[in-house]
Order: structure tokens, then sequence, then C-alpha cells
């Protein structure tokens, strides 16, 4: 038989047979395990003392035999099992990954397979759609098995995967899965505004969004104000906007904001010290202060009515 071992393929059986008295008048093969002179399936030849080939293909897993009859109507038979046509591929179950909320280092990916028939011999994780026997990237195993194998993969961007099984046979069949839940880019800052609301109160507020995993939802924006523009300890909250209160009067103040997203990436505006803002100056003596419609003096004379 040829091939011998594991195959999606046909199979093709090879009789040989010689009688050197009454010479070989003809043959069959069939998967009937009696057949007799009255069968309609011989193969009729010239009968010869001279050794015979006959070969047929066969596509299923079954008991073949090969008849010969020879003049005097004697019939021999020579049976073969053929029981390594696999044309089922294996089954591949749906791969999962873990964590499953959103990350930013990577996932694992977990795939199982399993043959009963001729057994998984190899096994691939790929982006790559459409890959044959042939492509590159087979893990073959030290032995096929037709119990089910577990395989693992570590990934890091987010994209389709798929998992390849390969039987002894050559049969293949892969799953994919989409991974959308890796989460490596920074948020984004479309403003930071800073105000001077008094002569020692300045107030900062920031718009940003992060179109993945989304702003955290504890501690998303970390305010920090530096009168050197070298930034330390900061301020952290959930809210888009902090006021600093007792600042010094008439003092340049740099700032800077850092926003962070569900699972930790940053991004910050002002850590340069491009960002500042100087504070208010007490009046003088000689300065009016307006209060409502009244001003009154620094001696707290009203001067006149608005």
């Amino acid at each position: 038989a040829n091939p011998s071992s594991a195959t999606n393929g046909n199979v093709e059986l090879t009789g040989k047979a010689i009688d050197t008295e009454s010479g070989i008048a003809g043959y069959q093969f069939s998967t009937n395990e009696h057949i007799d002179i009255n069968s309609s399936e011989w193969q009729n030849i010239n009968t010869t003392t001279e050794p015979i080939v006959q070969s047929i293909e066969v596509n299923q897993n079954d008991i073949y035999y090969f008849y010969v009859q020879d003049g005097a109507g004697n019939i021999t038979q020579q049976p073969i099992e053929i029981d390594y046509i696999d044309t089922t591929v294996p089954t591949v179950n749906t791969i999962t990954y873990s964590p499953e909320g959103w990350v930013s280092t990577g996932v694992t990916l977990t795939a199982t397979a399993q043959d009963q028939e001729s057994g998984i011999k190899a096994w691939q994780f790929s982006t790559q759609a459409g890959l044959t026997q042939e492509s590159e990237g087979w893990n073959t195993l030290e032995q096929a098995t037709t119990e089910m194998i577990t395989q693992t993969w570590d990934v890091t961007i987010n994209n389709d995967y798929y998992f390849y099984a390969l039987d002894q046979a050559g049969n293949i069949y892969s799953r994919y899965i989409q991974i959308e839940n890796i989460d490596q880019g920074s948020p984004e800052i479309s403003s930071f505004a800073v105000t001077t609301n008094t002569t020692n109160s300045v107030s900062v507020a920031v718009q940003a969004e992060d179109s993945q995993s989304g702003l955290a939802s504890i501690g998303a924006y970390t305010y920090y104000v530096s009168e050197t523009g070298e930034f330390t300890e900061g301020v952290t909250t959930n809210e888009n906007t902090y006021t600093y209160t007792e600042l010094a009067e008439n003092t340049t103040y740099y700032f800077k904001v850092e926003v962070r997203d569900a699972v930790g990436n940053t991004a910050s505006k002002g850590e340069d010290g491009s960002i500042s803002k100087q504070t208010g100056e007490i009046p003088s003596a000689d300065q009016y202060i307006t209060i409502g419609t009244v001003v009154w003096d620094n001696n707290g004379n009203p001067q006149n009515e608005g």
C-alpha cells in the first residue's frame, strides 16, 4: 500500500501474484471476504504463468482483498487492512484570553485541540490567516497524540490571532480571536488652562480623554505647582479642576498636570516649565479698592457712590 502511513488522500493498493502451473486467468480487488468463481467482478486476463501486478486506489478505511484465480478455477486471496485514511480535520475549541478586562501589558491566549483519528502532530499560533502544512512556524510534538493538547501564547498588541492544529494525515483546522483590550496609548490632553483668581489664588482646569480604557475612575488627575519649574509632590484628585490658595502675591508659579487612564498610562502638560502664571499684587496705600458700588480709600473712608 502506498502511502503506508496517515494520509488524507487515496491509498494505492498493489497486488502481485504468480501461478506456474495452470496460470493466472483473472483477478479482482474487493472488500468481500468470500468471493467465488461466479462473481461478476472478475477481471479476466489472458492466462499466464508470468507474474502479474495489479493496482487500485481506495479512499476509505477497510479490509481489502486481492483475489486471483488460475486456469483450473482455483482461487486464493490476500487481505490488507487500511486504517490510516483520515479526512477529518482536528477539533479546535474556542480560544480564550486572560485577563479579560483592560490591560496595558498584554494577555495570555489559551487554545485547546484534539484529533481522535490520526492524532495531532503540530500546532502554531499566528497573526496570519490561511496557513498550510508547508507554512513555516509549526511546533512539532515529540509524538503525535489523540489526546487533548493545550497551548498558550503571550501577546502584547491588539490584533487578530489564529491557532492552528495539524494532524498526521495533513488535515488542518484553525480558530481565531480578536484581542481589543490591550491599552498602551496615553490619554489625550486637549487643553490645560491656568487662571489667576485673587492675589494668592490660582485655578487650573484640564480637558482630557482616553479612547480605549477611558480615564481612571479614581485619581485620574494629579496637579503640581512650583516656583522653580521643578515638580515633586502633586495633588491627586478625580476632578478636572483644582484651585491653589495661600500662594505668595506677585510671584510666578509653574504648573503641571498629569492625567492617567484606567490601566495606568499617563500624559502630562507643563512638565517642561512652559505653563506659568503670576499671582496678583496687593494694592498699595494710595490705591483705591472698589467694593460693590462704593469706593473706599485705605483708611476706610467712603469716597463716592457709583
